[in-house]
């Protein structure tokens, strides 16, 4: 979920919350996160397996079609990897 949320930016985060809550709130502040988090995860998960229920096989297509869409970079990096193998070969063949 937060694949792209860094280091730093976990801590930039950390000392705003500091700043705006002061020390005695942010535990409990983030207490209430984590538990958020984790709830709507748990209703990320029911949903996806109620629909995964419900469609059957459908629903594995349907995810991938979904994917690729939303994330581009990997038909994208697919195709750098064939064509990238195609030309080491064509280097090793040119020796």
């Amino acid at each position: 979920m937060f694949d792209s949320v860094g280091w730093g930016e976990i801590l930039v985060l950390v000392v705003a919350g500091l700043f705006i809550l002061g020390p005695e709130r942010l535990p409990s502040a983030a207490a209430w996160l984590g538990q958020t988090i984790r709830q709507v995860r748990q209703y990320a998960t029911g949903a996806r397996e109620q629909l995964r229920n419900e469609l059957g096989p459908e629903f594995d297509e349907l995810l991938v079609r979904t994917v690729t869409r939303a994330f581009p970079a990997r038909e994208h990096e697919r195709f750098v990897a064939h064509y990238r193998g195609l030309l080491a070969a064509w280097v090793r063949d040119q020796r």
